[in-house]
């Protein structure tokens, strides 16, 4: 049978806060797809020493959903040597799994400066697809629905790493539901993004962090939405909206993105207090969207479609 929670993941940090860059140490986290559901699978720690020096007892601990699951002592990782460490890991049928890598130095018995090492806190989760109003209950997410008790996605660190991938899908709904404390990040690769939306009503995206995403949010028909306190950095589109109404975008980062907020057709949108800097294009609103505020946004250094403070608008019809 096949197996649908569809877990891939890796991410690797080099550290170079120490004085010396002699000490930099790679580390990975890989959980491997199995054919069979309800078995155990392979979840796999490379800890790879870029370094100019060996390295020697490293202490290795391994938590799932806050709980240590495993730990082992590197009595010697040599310069330019890799070690693997496998731990068998039973999942879920479904939800989420938080895992988390700490790599740390015994005192006195290593050559990392000050006797202390960085931690990697890496968070693998399941993609989330919700294709009907009904999916929001039969998932499991707290809260009704309602206005007063919308559906909460919230406080998650997901990472999608395969091509064609988004770490939420939300499509053809109408019942309030919020998407809150989240990251998203990804490698730019082709159609990766941290949130799309198609056919969708009454939401609030709040508070959310999206880096290193082909799309931070990829929307299409979204109406009487608030995108608010959420930041986007180092995506190829941080923000991008199509054939959509009444929906307001307030006090918002884009930073370092190639497009910080791309808009088609869409109608009826208020963007407001947001801070647009070091992007290669600010705003861009095309000559088909209408009755739109743009008013009191911060723009900084934008490399192009700048008009005075940066601000780029083709339409027209829109107020400012």
């Amino acid at each position: 049978e096949e197996d649908d929670n569809f877990i891939l993941g890796r991410n690797s940090f080099t550290w170079t806060s120490f004085a010396a860059r002699s000490h930099d140490v790679m580390v990975y986290v890989k959980v491997f797809e199995v054919n069979v559901r309800y078995s155990t699978r392979p979840l796999k720690i490379s800890i790879l020493n870029l370094g100019t020096h060996n390295e020697s007892f490293l202490v290795v601990r391994l938590y799932i959903n806050g709980e240590q699951v495993f730990a082992d002592v590197v009595s010697l990782l040599n310069t330019s040597s890799l070690i693997e460490i496998e731990y068998d890991w039973m999942p879920l049928e479904s939800g989420f799994a938080n895992i988390t890598v700490l790599v740390e130095a015994i005192p006195g018995e290593t050559w990392l400066i000050d006797n202390h090492f960085s931690t990697l806190t890496e968070v693998i989760d399941w993609f989330i697809e919700i294709d009907s109003d009904a999916d929001f209950e039969s998932q499991g997410w707290p809260g009704s629905g309602t206005e007063e008790d919308p559906y909460r996605i919230e406080n998650l660190y997901m990472m999608s790493l395969a091509s064609f991938s988004r770490c939420i899908i939300i499509e053809d709904t109408s019942v309030y539901f919020i998407i809150q404390n989240c990251t998203f990040t990804g490698e730019d690769i082709a159609d990766h993004s941290g949130i799309t939306m198609w056919n969708v009503t009454n939401g609030q995206i709040l508070n959310n962090t999206f880096t290193h995403c082909k799309f931070g949010i990829w929307g299409r028909e979204v109406f009487s939405f608030v995108f608010a306190n959420n930041t986007f950095k180092n995506c190829w589109k941080g923000f991008w909206m199509e054939m959509s109404l009444h929906n307001d975008v307030i006090q918002n980062v884009f930073e370092s993105n190639d497009d910080a907020i791309w808009i088609l057709r869409m109608n009826f949108t208020t963007f407001e207090n947001n801070t647009l800097r070091f992007n290669i294009n600010g705003l861009f609103i095309d000559f088909r969207s209408n009755e739109t505020q743009v008013r009191w946004n911060t723009f900084i250094d934008n490399d192009q479609n700048a008009v005075d403070d940066g601000e780029f608008i083709s339409s027209s019809k829109i107020l400012v």
